[in-house]
């Protein structure tokens, strides 16, 4: 007599573990939340991906700990997600044991002293790896493990590896595709040089991706750039978060000019003018620019914008006070961005740059310029715990409207005025434009 399956309305949290046992060579995908039920006790013979996530437990399973015969269980296991999990010694040699393994995700978990160095024998078969939140507690690798598979690797505040541990790790995974790396909070104010020699031109050939996300001194950040790509630049995708960006970095990312197409450096805060100027005259195929700010006067100096793919746009203009003429010049260089469709202004916090004025979206500095803004969708203003408040009159908005036809948000203050704000809002809205 064929299995009656039972009604999922008989188990409380999901399909009854029984109809699982008599399916379970039809799964490819099982995610188990919570308390596993039982249902980590069966074979899988063709499961490639596995999700096991404790992080809602109230006996967390990192604490009991979790025994996973993976080879035997999983045999065709390509995939391993684990949150709040604590497995124990024998999963980890047998993860190191599997043959099919090739990606592993850990959030929150607690890899004991001695599982350490099985740990890192599992690792060495990886393509993919990432630490999010995790303890390893025996420290970082033995000197000679080279993880030569390794094509990603994400590391965000990863407890027991001091800085220089988890960049030895990246350092120890020639072939690395993408990179993100975040060390949560900062070990020291000035970080002490890490890179003693620099690395040679095409120590990560294929590197394309970059986040990092760690308070690293300028020479350092000038080594790992230059490591990337066969010495004409690769990367396509950069963010830097809280790293040095000077003279000696910033070469190095000249280096990758020709190729960025999405480059964060928004939270940058060593990032100078000048940069953001010769990254706007310079990258050609970039898309997405997220910067902080830069001064009328290197505008001024620099040669045309190149960036003509620019998508979008998140940056603040700053003015002496004897320089609201060049706000016109600003308008005429934002115009040549005809494939734009988001607009972001930053707007400095009070007690920064407080010398200085910024752009004004008014019709009579220049904003009649951006009319061949054909794209635009989105414009935002951000002026979180900012002085400066946009001064929008009903003659702008109306022009919005009736010139930007594709735009369709509008955020931020207006005005000054909250009344005059809330009018303004209520004409954009005329034109079918959200505004928040």
């Amino acid at each position: 007599m064929p299995h009656q399956a039972r009604s999922s309305l008989l188990y409380r949290f999901g399909p009854h573990p029984d109809d699982v046992y008599y399916h379970r060579h039809l799964i490819y995908d099982l995610s188990l939340l919570g308390d596993p039920a039982g249902l980590d006790k069966y074979n899988y013979p063709n499961l490639h991906k596995l999700t096991i996530d404790c992080a809602k437990n109230k006996d967390p399973g990192r604490e009991r700990g979790v025994s996973l015969e993976l080879t035997e269980m999983f045999p065709l296991l390509v995939h391993l997600t684990l949150n709040s999990v604590k497995i124990t010694t024998t999963s980890w040699l047998g993860l190191s044991a599997h043959c099919h393994i090739r990606t592993l995700q850990l959030y929150c978990v607690w890899i004991e002293a001695d599982d350490t160095p099985a740990f890192w024998r599992a690792c060495e078969k990886l393509e993919s790896l990432e630490l999010r939140k995790t303890t390893i507690a025996g420290g970082c690798a033995p000197d000679e493990v080279v993880f030569e598979r390794m094509r990603k690797l994400i590391v965000i505040e990863t407890e027991h590896l001091n800085i220089a541990a988890q960049l030895e790790l990246f350092l120890r995974c020639p072939k690395l595709v993408e990179v993100k790396w975040g060390i949560g909070e900062y070990e020291d104010d000035e970080q002490p040089t890490l890179i003693t020699h620099p690395l040679p031109s095409g120590y990560w050939p294929h590197l394309d991706k970059l986040s990092i996300d760690c308070n690293l001194q300028d020479i350092d950040l000038a080594s790992l750039l230059e490591g990337v790509g066969e010495g004409q630049g690769n990367i396509v995708n950069l963010q830097l978060v809280g790293c040095t960006l000077r003279r000696q970095a910033f070469k190095a990312l000249d280096l990758h000019f020709h190729v960025l197409v999405d480059l964060d450096l928004e939270d940058c805060y060593s990032a100078e003018s000048y940069a953001f100027r010769d990254i706007l005259c310079c990258c050609s195929r970039l898309e997405n620019l997220r910067a902080r700010s830069v001064l009328a006067n290197d505008i001024v100096e620099g040669g045309p914008w190149v960036c003509q793919q620019l998508r979008e746009l998140k940056i603040c203009f700053l003015f002496d006070q004897e320089e609201q003429d060049l706000q016109q010049l600003v308008f005429e260089r934002l115009s040549t961005l005809v494939r734009l469709e988001r607009l972001i202004m930053h707007y400095p916090l009070y007690d920064v740059y407080e010398h200085y004025h910024v752009l004004e979206f008014q019709l009579e500095r220049g904003l009649i310029q951006l009319a061949c803004l054909k794209q635009l969708t989105t414009l935002d203003f951000v002026v979180f715990s900012s002085p400066y408040i946009p001064q929008l009159g009903t003659e702008e908005v109306a022009w919005m409207g009736f010139n930007w036809k594709k735009l369709t948000r509008v955020s931020g203050m207006l005005n000054k005025d909250p009344q005059e704000c809330t009018r303004l809002k209520n004409a954009l809205e005329l034109f079918k434009i959200t505004t928040a």
